[in-house]
């Protein structure tokens, strides 16, 4: 019987190593990327499970990094990396965010709208998603009034990984100095290109010295063109009024 026993032990030993191996896709994702964006400098990496799939056996998210949770100098990435048949090296891009914060911890980072989807017609997904951040401290303020921002991203996996679009979509502003945006965006073919563009309409509002009041408000429209050379959708001047 104790020899059976042991047979038993054995067979369970090899046989969980393969049990383990058949983790949840989007699980099995976000922990490769996390390995593969995680430094000894920046050792913190946090997302918000689960990844999205991002075509056949690939998958994508949006990752903070930073020294820890309440840590200065947060970068965000977004990221994909293929799972099946066989785990490849993620891929990941870092995000740019104009007017932010260079002491912006992790914890207040947080991306909404996660999305997948064929924006540029090439047969593969884009991921999508919006970001809100901080702004540097209005001059005279003491503390937690700062301007925030909000924008959208798409991260584009062909050729390589990269930044296809970054538009200001709204402006929560604290200081008179800077104008609150608000809007909304829609994906329409402008130009019979047969590609989406990204048209935002909204209102820009400026404030008065001395009030908090965003009042004097004025409406605003960019639209932004899908650009086959460059891979990313640049905004039109012309549209701008």
């Amino acid at each position: 019987m104790s020899h059976r026993l042991a047979l038993v032990a054995l067979a369970v030993a090899l046989l969980e190593p393969a049990v383990g191996s058949a983790q949840n896709p989007a699980a099995l994702a976000d922990s490769l990327i996390r390995a593969h964006l995680r430094t000894a400098e920046a050792p913190y990496v946090t997302t918000q499970p689960p990844a999205l799939r991002f075509g056949e056996g690939r998958y994508a998210n949006v990752y903070i990094r930073g020294t820890g949770p309440r840590g200065i100098g947060a970068e965000v990435f977004g990221c994909m990396v293929t799972v099946a048949p066989q785990p490849g090296t993620p891929a990941c891009v870092a995000v740019p965010r104009p007017g932010a914060d260079s002491t912006t911890s992790p914890r207040i980072l947080s991306p909404t709208e996660l999305d997948a989807a064929d924006l540029d017609g090439d047969g593969a997904p884009e991921l999508t998603f919006e970001l809100s951040y901080p702004g540097p401290l209005p001059e005279g303020f003491s503390g937690g009034e700062f301007d925030t921002y909000r924008r959208l991203y798409v991260i584009d996996a062909s050729p390589e990984p990269h930044v296809a679009a970054n538009v200001l979509i709204g402006v929560e502003a604290e200081n008179w100095r800077v104008e609150a945006v608000r809007g909304t965006v829609a994906w329409r073919d402008l130009n019979g290109d047969r590609h989406d563009d990204i048209v935002f309409t909204g209102q820009t509002c400026a404030g008065t010295r001395g009030s908090d009041a965003h009042t004097r408000c004025r409406p605003l429209r960019r639209q932004y063109l899908w650009n086959a050379a460059t891979q990313t959708w640049v905004e039109r001047a012309a549209a701008r009024r």
